[in-house]
């Protein structure tokens, strides 16, 4: 992870769980060329909000604009790769898809009004942009298209359960919060996904269970993941909201890694999300995929253990590494029922089916509690 001024960048994955984060670098976005890989930017809703602001008639198009709205750098370092003639695409499916519906389309046309003012030149795939663009209000499940909601699915039931254990288990200890999720999600949604039951672990934690810097991650997490403007939940729309922005997140992350190991359209991708909240990129540096050596980035989890800290923190790796264990079994078991012929498109799209049964199921429990 590297900054451009107040932008953040960085990967969803890494190679192996021994590197350090990846940094995007104009010899990174060399090196892509030479291989004929596009060099790949998703772009936020933050940004994708300043850079509509920075097309108003009001601001010329010089550097004290971009200064104001926290764009100089990013910008720079999109105009040095196209003086080098180096390819670079701008996705914005996913910071427009968190947007209400009603501006969703103002700021995707200022995109290309944002790179004309200023002098850049993108690859860009109009067909990733849906008609239907943006979110409905209210954030709810149920106002979802089909494939939103067999796509948000499984994370947004995942989420939303953390939610109803953190609101319904005050009596718990934190890991008897951590147990009880799990005891839950097994119960009603099936297979969990290490990197939620990694924001369930730092949810669930209290502040005197945890160190200063570990805290600080902590709180990080849980303001990206179980609140909203700093406020826990107070009623089921707004956990619903909460639940379905995390989804969002998860979603895009799983997408960027599907997108460096298939790319798109027979083009080769080199994934990097851009963003002004470092919330996520904290997260994504404590809980991330990894290959472990192979060109599948997405198939492992790696997760921080925090040696040396509370007994909460020891006792819930332990859960981690249960699950984590699980996952790896589930991953070999996948390849080889690929290898035999199994797991075939139709199988696939009637297991995606259920997805959104799982979740109202979920939602049903948010109503009655546990």
């Amino acid at each position: 992870m590297n900054s451009f001024g107040k932008i953040v960048a960085f990967k969803a994955s890494r190679p192996s769980d021994a590197h350090e984060s990846p940094t995007l670098s104009m010899d990174r976005a060399r090196y892509n060329k030479s291989k004929n890989i596009e060099s790949n930017f998703l772009v936020d809703t933050n940004i994708l909000i300043d850079m509509d602001s920075a097309c108003e008639d009001q601001y010329p198009a010089d550097e004290a604009t971009l200064i104001k709205f926290g764009l100089l750098e990013f910008v720079s370092f999109l105009k040095a790769c196209h003086d080098e003639e180096i390819p670079y695409g701008i996705t914005a499916y996913f910071g427009i898809s968190e947007m209400p519906s009603h501006l969703a389309q103002k700021r995707a046309k200022s995109l290309n009004t944002f790179s004309q003012k200023f002098g850049l030149v993108w690859m860009d795939d109009d067909s990733s942009m849906p008609e239907q663009l943006g979110r409905s209000l209210p954030s709810q499940f149920d106002v979802l298209t089909q494939d939103q909601q067999d796509f948000l699915a499984i994370s947004f039931a995942s989420l939303l359960l953390i939610l109803i254990v953190e609101r319904d288990g005050e009596e718990f200890s934190p890991i008897g919060r951590l147990k009880r999720y799990v005891r839950e999600h097994r119960r009603h949604i099936g297979v969990i996904s290490v990197r939620e039951l990694a924001i369930a672990r730092y949810v669930f934690a209290r502040q005197q269970d945890c160190s200063g810097e570990l805290d600080k991650l902590r709180s990080k997490v849980e303001m990206n993941f179980a609140k909203r403007d700093k406020k826990r939940p107070k009623n089921i729309g707004e956990m619903q909201a909460i639940a379905l922005n995390g989804a969002s997140d998860l979603a895009m992350l799983n997408a960027m890694n599907i997108a460096d190991v298939k790319g798109l359209d027979g083009r080769k991708l080199d994934c990097w999300l851009f963003t002004k909240d470092e919330k996520l990129g904290m997260y994504n540096s404590i809980c991330f995929n990894t290959g472990q050596g192979s060109d599948q980035v997405g198939m492992f989890t790696v997760f921080h253990e925090h040696p040396g800290e509370s007994l909460y923190w020891q006792e819930s790796v332990e859960v981690l590494r249960t699950y984590a264990a699980e996952g790896q079994r589930r991953v070999f078991e996948s390849i080889a029922r690929q290898l035999q012929g199994q797991d075939t498109d139709e199988e696939i799209r009637q297991k995606i089916a259920t997805f959104s049964d799982k979740a109202r199921a979920i939602i049903r429990l948010a109503e009655a509690g546990l």
